[in-house]
């Protein structure tokens, strides 16, 4: 048992006793001096002494345990809540251990999808190979083939200098023709010799023109090889472009499978953590409960962009820096940031995603305010989910501005007045909510010392009186209230 406990014990054991020794001494006097009540007789006037000292004697004893105890105020104001706080907690328990469950079965898928991401990657892999392959084969085949296209096109200019040669012949050789014609019809005794030059003409003729036709066949069989020889050209082109097409949509779809292997990677690498934050976190206590608020960052219209990125960066680096000196893991922290167009998840060092939440802050044309909540129950040694917020930060109050007013009585007694002017307080609290005030996890606590300072000045005027609550300077919607209590005559 604690000292503390101890002479508390012995305190109430001092004040019972002193309370007993004065009700018997005050029961003894009013019995010796016969007093009588509305017309009682003196005895039945000392029972009933007798019987209010008795009533009267635990209520102070329950008063001194109230005002010297702590624990017995804590213990009869919020035993309920304590009770429900414990069945929270106890499903909240059920609630980790069913998603510590679950973690295990994503890793488990994620493996799965890993492995067949891996085993995938192989298979692609080996597609690639046979592609290179077919291509290196394509490639010395149309080498090849350009090869033979070209001796073809040597072998037809060839054929054709020869076809030109032998036509250039026979136009010779018809113009000998004409020529011996001619000397047969002027001279008589050469007909025999021009008969026979006619004969030996006509066989070279006959003899060259049929070497010209099938020289010309050849030539014609040498252009439909040639026209082919262009076709096969024109199709193994065709084939090459396909398969660099092929080619490149298979290193697009590698490059793909390379990040969606490493986005799983990183995906189950964050899934082992949290698994292994939640083994640990189940014997930490909640350092954020749901919907508690991480930090806020209030920032000014009409940003730039050094301005817009600055607040930002500002921002991140003291929530993780409150975060860590709470408790939670030193690690990037996933946050997800609510922006015009829909929620996007986002950690802290991601460029592309921060980019956008500069944007949206860049030239805003109405002051604004980053504000931070733990998404959910947040165990000590857990990196924090938080959702990032973006709000409106408008002007609720102005410098003087008169929030809340109540007549009080100064003539009560001091728990009456403190009652009120603590009523005050919450329905100045609630005002500026729906003003549009934007609470903290403690902004609806008022510092005791001010309210009892209030309490005296009440009824240091001794009658009705009017008590307002102003505001002591302009006030926006991520401000803290900085009120001031007024006492008007």
């Amino acid at each position: 048992m604690e000292p503390g406990s101890v002479w508390f014990i012995l305190g109430m054991m001092v004040t019972g006793g002193f309370l007993a020794y004065f009700a018997d001494s005050l029961g003894r006097k009013l019995g010796k001096k016969r007093l009588s009540l509305l017309g009682l007789r003196p005895r039945y006037t000392a029972t009933i002494l007798t019987v209010l000292a008795g009533v009267v004697i635990p209520l102070l004893a329950m008063a001194a345990m109230l005002i010297g105890s702590g624990s017995v105020r804590e213990w009869l104001l919020r035993s309920g809540q304590v009770k429900q706080e414990r069945d929270q907690l106890l499903r909240e328990t059920q609630n980790l251990t069913t998603s510590n469950s679950k973690l295990k079965q994503d890793e488990a898928s994620a493996k799965a999808k890993l492995q067949e991401t891996r085993n995938l990657l192989a298979s692609r892999s080996s597609q690639l190979k046979n592609l290179n392959s077919k291509l290196s084969l394509l490639t010395k085949q149309a080498v090849g083939l350009q090869r033979k296209f070209n001796a073809a096109e040597r072998a037809v200019a060839t054929q054709t200098r020869l076809a030109s040669r032998l036509s250039r012949e026979v136009q010779t050789g018809r113009a000998a023709l004409g020529l011996i014609k001619n000397q047969l019809t002027s001279a008589d005794k050469a007909l025999g010799t021009a008969k026979l030059s006619l004969g030996s003409v006509q066989t070279s003729y006959s003899r060259l023109n049929a070497e010209y036709l099938s020289l010309n066949r050849e030539f014609l069989a040498l252009r439909g090889q040639v026209d082919d020889l262009t076709s096969d050209r024109d199709s193994l082109n065709t084939q090459l472009e396909d398969g660099r097409k092929k080619l490149t949509a298979a290193q697009t779809e590698l490059q793909d499978q390379r990040r969606r292997l490493e986005e799983n990677e990183g995906r189950l690498a964050e899934l082992q953590r949290s698994l292994e934050g939640a083994k640990t976190s189940l014997y930490e206590p909640i350092i954020y409960g749901v919907g508690t608020e991480v930090g806020r960052k209030p920032v000014n219209e009409n940003l730039t962009p050094g301005e817009a990125r600055k607040a930002v960066e500002d921002f991140l680096s003291a929530i993780q820096t409150s975060a860590i000196q709470r408790g939670a893991r030193n690690s990037d922290t996933v946050q997800i940031v609510q922006l015009p167009n829909g929620p996007q998840i986002i950690t802290p060092f991601q460029d592309r995603l921060k980019e956008e939440l500069i944007k949206v802050l860049t030239g805003n044309r109405e002051p604004m305010v980053l504000m931070s909540v733990a998404a959910f129950n947040t165990f000590r040694t857990e990196s924090v989910p938080i959702q990032t917020l973006l709000k409106s930060n408008p002007l609720i109050f102005r410098k003087g501005q008169v929030i809340e007013k109540l007549r009080i009585d100064g003539r009560q007694g001091f728990v009456e007045v403190l009652d009120q002017v603590t009523q005050l307080a919450q329905n100045t609290f609630q005002t500026a909510v729906i003003a549009g005030l934007i609470p903290r996890d403690d902004t609806a606590t008022t510092d005791p010392r001010s309210l009892i300072a209030v309490v005296s000045s009440i009824r240091a005027e001794g009658r009705v009186v009017q008590v307002q609550v102003i505001a002591k300077e302009d006030t926006r919607a991520a401000d803290d209230l900085n009120l001031e209590f007024k006492v008007v005559r």
